[in-house]
């Protein structure tokens, strides 16, 4: 199974995010906050793939993700984003909290794990 493994999940011995995975998700979290789509983008590969687990939805590349980004962050958003550093599966993730509206606090939505290549998001 290593060998199907990407290059930095075959390192099972690393428990710690690298620099650049820490900056990237510093990045990740910074662009969420300000509501920010151009900025997430830009950490991003050409060919990022992003899954939704338990929903059987996948995005293919940038041209796929520009339009929930631009909904996530645009004027219609579901309300105010406030994410937090951690990780999961030894990936570095950004667990995020979501205050609607008619909301006064906020509450857990979802975990974004990050896998980095090439000092861009990947999946």
């Amino acid at each position: 199974m290593r060998g199907q493994l990407p290059e930095r999940s075959a390192d099972l011995s690393s428990t710690e995010p690298t620099i650049e995975e820490r900056e990237l998700l510093a990045g990740f979290i910074d662009t969420h906050q300000r509501d920010d789509a151009d900025g997430a983008i830009a950490l991003m590969r050409e060919d990022i793939r992003i899954t939704m687990p338990p929903h059987p939805w996948c995005f293919d590349g940038i041209a796929e993700m520009r339009p929930l980004l631009v909904a996530a962050f645009g004027p219609d958003r579901p309300g105010d984003w406030r994410l937090l550093p951690t990780m999961a599966n030894r990936m570095p993730t950004a667990a995020s909290y979501l205050r609607a509206p008619s909301d006064a606090e906020f509450r857990a939505f979802k975990f974004d794990v990050i896998r980095v290549a090439s000092g861009k998001v990947e999946r």
